[in-house]
């Protein structure tokens, strides 16, 4: 922004010196120009950069949630299969229990007559 009193009026006393004044001023001009182009360009270079940041922390937040859905699915698919495990084993052991007495009093009757047979 142009300070206001930084402008001063000028005062010409012959073309030269108005030319050389517009030289001047230009010359001026020129150098904030290439100054502001300067700044310019590096917001412009930040914020490509900041922009592209930006991009990559969402698309790993995305890529993160959708990993937190999956594992969480496959923990409530593994626990419903647990218990379909313990239900099916829980059967497995009462039937071999049940095999395991039954051959037990088999063998209790087959000792008494034996026994029986014996005497």
């Amino acid at each position: 922004m142009v300070d206001a009193q930084r402008i001063t009026p000028l005062t010409f006393t012959s073309p030269q010196n108005v030319q050389d004044a517009l030289a001047t001023m230009a010359e001026k001009g020129n150098a904030l120009e290439k100054k502001l182009a300067k700044h310019h360009g590096g917001y412009m270079s930040r914020s490509k950069t900041l922009r592209q940041k930006i991009s990559e922390a969402a698309d790993f937040l995305a890529r993160t949630r959708v990993d937190e859905e999956v594992k969480r699915v496959a923990l409530g698919a593994e626990q419903v299969a647990l218990g379909e495990r313990l239900e099916r084993l829980r059967g497995e052991v009462g039937l071999v229990s049940r095999l395991e007495r039954e051959a037990q009093e088999t063998y209790r009757e087959t000792k008494m007559e034996l026994d029986e047979l014996r005497v």
